[in-house]
């Protein structure tokens, strides 16, 4: 078949451009969302720092000192791997990068498209604390424009949810575990009335939750978007705060690190020159 010899290079190049075109596109946006949502240095100041579910803490006025310094997420080369395991089930896909969100604890997997998978997507990986039930929280799907019956967990009292959401019973790369009233109480307990709403916030993620190996997963499928980044880190902070792991530190950049900083006492040299005074007036 003499086509195969046009059809093949032809492909491969439009292939090489859409991928060469997608690796600025998402470094701009990346280094766009790094920025605003960067860790900031409280000895600074900070007047608006992103409080999120958490509330504010105290935030510091920096008196005129211009912007606060923000730190950005640091790329790394890759997450525990507890967490990448995690990131097979929402389809994979080429990394582009990991972001540290919280040291072992929290990452943002920034994914391109391949054979494989075919959508780019954002997820945020993280550990759990405890053992808990394993399901798949999803947009529920349209069929020919209309939304399909929902037939995943129950919940009678919460309508919106029922509206938007389908919650399944198993993680894609688990076994599908029977409907009984005690899993699906167990999961309609652990979706918690703020976790519900943090969901309805963001209607296009698929939140993951593998219970025996105590990890989440929360996705968004798209090319990456600083706003929409905010977004799901925001929406991650929430599911983080009710069940991350060591307590559920922060993933928005506004932990106690930086304010035990600011109590640390002074460093020693000077602690011994305020010792010393004293005696020397004497």
């Amino acid at each position: 078949m003499p086509w195969l010899w046009y059809a093949v290079p032809f492909g491969l190049s439009v292939i090489f451009a859409l991928t060469i075109g997608r690796s600025p596109r998402f470094g701009a946006e990346i280094e766009r969302w790094r920025k605003r949502m960067g860790r900031i240095d409280k000895s600074e100041g900070d007047v608006d720092s992103a409080q999120g579910y958490r509330g504010a803490k105290g935030a510091v006025d920096n008196k005129g000192k211009g912007e606060p310094k923000r730190k950005g997420p640091r790329r790394v080369t890759a997450p525990p791997s507890q967490l990448t395991r995690m990131l097979e089930t929402t389809g994979g896909g080429d990394v582009f990068g990991y972001y540290e969100l919280v040291p072992k604890l929290a990452y943002l997997a920034v994914m391109s498209a391949n054979a494989f998978q075919g959508s780019d997507h954002m997820t945020i990986l993280a550990r759990l604390d405890e053992a808990s039930p394993s399901f798949t929280a999803r947009p529920l799907p349209i069929v020919e424009g209309q939304r399909i019956a929902n037939n995943g967990v129950q919940f009678k009292k919460d309508a919106d949810i029922m509206s938007l959401f389908l919650v399944e019973r198993a993680v894609e790369s688990g076994p599908a575990m029977p409907p009984t009233e005690e899993s699906d109480k167990a999961i309609r307990k652990w979706l918690s009335p703020p976790l519900r709403e943090a969901l309805l916030d963001l209607p296009a993620a698929w939140l993951r939750v593998d219970g025996k190996a105590k990890v989440m997963a929360l996705t968004l499928y798209g090319a990456p978007d600083a706003e929409r980044m905010d977004e799901l880190v925001a929406a991650a902070d929430i599911v983080f705060a009710e069940y991350g792991a060591e307590g559920g530190p922060s993933l928005l950049g506004d932990d106690d690190d930086d304010d035990e900083a600011l109590a640390a006492p002074p460093p020693k040299k000077k602690a011994a020159g305020m010792k010393q005074a004293p005696a020397a007036k004497a």
